[in-house]
């Protein structure tokens, strides 16, 4: 997979869904389709490919919840330099649009997802439920 890395809004839902681990199970699926469809939603795509989807779920005290969706690492590594500087920018104009703050779940031990996390700007806050809690 090569090219240069486009971000497009809203992500393609069908393609962004079929990122959700486990979305091949029905109970799984209806909610990835209902996430990705009501999040306001960026997909980034290489060579007309998408490679990864960040979404924003807004939260009643004004902060959004942030997620990161993509494929496998060896596919998406390349690229990461990039991506999470587009990332950075977005966050950065979601916070120029009056969202008073982000939240972030990584699962406890994903490094790559703890990484991204502090590079976009986030301070782990604490963990439950076998995932790290960030904010920023």
């Amino acid at each position: 997979m090569s090219g240069t890395l486009e971000v497009v809004a809203p992500a393609p839902l069908l393609e962004g869904r079929s990122l959700f681990r486990g979305a091949d199970k029905p109970r799984l699926a209806v909610a990835a389709t209902l996430q990705m469809a009501r999040a306001k939603t960026y997909g980034f795509l290489v060579g007309g490919d998408l490679i990864a989807v960040m979404g924003f779920w807004p939260l009643a005290d004004g902060r959004e919840e942030v997620f990161l969706l993509g494929r496998p690492a060896c596919e998406v590594g390349p690229h990461m330099p990039l991506l999470a500087r587009r990332a950075r920018l977005i966050l950065a104009r979601r916070l120029q649009c009056g969202v008073v703050g982000f939240v972030g779940l990584v699962r406890i031990g994903h490094a790559p997802g703890s990484r991204l996390a502090r590079i976009a700007g986030f301070a782990k806050a604490g963990e439950a439920g076998g995932f790290e809690l960030w904010e920023r």
